[in-house]
């Protein structure tokens, strides 16, 4: 569960931070605008956020997790700040950096959600939703496609899900088919309704479940 008093005070750091961005970005004032995310990351996570650069997702999620037991509104919130340092990253001509900080956005995004938080789950939806968008033309790293399942099975988007499996299943990881298969065991014991709503089937769930076993390790 989601501490809501901390999560509010998490809020309000990253409100007052991106008052400020907003204004610099009007005068183009990017690396400025950056080092106000730089700022706010530290007092956050009381990081360094620079080792934001270097550090890979998981590193940096299981670097938080150890130090914060109020991890999950945490991610929240930086998945957020890492979005807006990447959207700083294209307005500064730098596409590089700006895809590496909008997929770990992502992952900390998907890593923070709380099914049961439908609250600041509703609110965040839009949120990771744009995130997705703007990284819907590059060819993501397998782990943050796995999270992606995760995050379409969580917002009843099956059929985006399917479509995932598919795409990466052929990588023959046994972990990737150990979620394919509970994926659509899941979807099978769901309501035709339920289903229909996520742009899927019963149907489909067993011709995908039948799919997938040729590729069990």
């Amino acid at each position: 569960m989601l501490n809501k008093d901390y999560m509010m005070r998490l809020i309000e750091i990253m409100m007052k931070a991106l008052a400020r961005i907003s204004l610099l970005v009007e005068e183009k004032k990017y690396l400025d605008a950056l080092n106000v995310v730089t700022e706010t990351g530290k007092v956050m996570t009381g990081l360094d956020f620079k080792m934001f650069d270097y550090l890979s997702d998981a590193e940096l999620l299981n670097m938080i997790k150890s130090r914060d037991g109020l991890y999950k509104g945490k991610f929240l919130v930086l998945g957020e700040l890492l979005a807006k340092e990447g959207e700083l990253h294209f307005l500064n001509n730098d596409a590089d950096k700006a895809l590496k900080s909008l997929i770990k956005s992502i992952s900390f995004y998907i890593d923070g959600i709380d099914e049961n938080e439908s609250i600041v789950l509703k609110d965040y939806i839009p949120k990771i939703e744009k995130a997705i968008e703007s990284l819907s033309e590059y060819d993501l790293p397998v782990n943050i496609r796995q999270k992606l399942i995760r995050y379409y099975e969580i917002t009843g988007q099956y059929s985006k899900a399917d479509n995932i499996i598919f795409e990466i299943i052929g990588e023959r990881k046994p972990e990737i088919y150990v979620q394919a298969y509970e994926f659509y065991n899941k979807l099978l014991m769901k309501s035709e309704e339920e289903l229909n709503n996520g742009d899927f089937s019963i149907e489909e769930a067993k011709d995908s479940l039948s799919e997938i076993k040729i590729f069990k390790i």
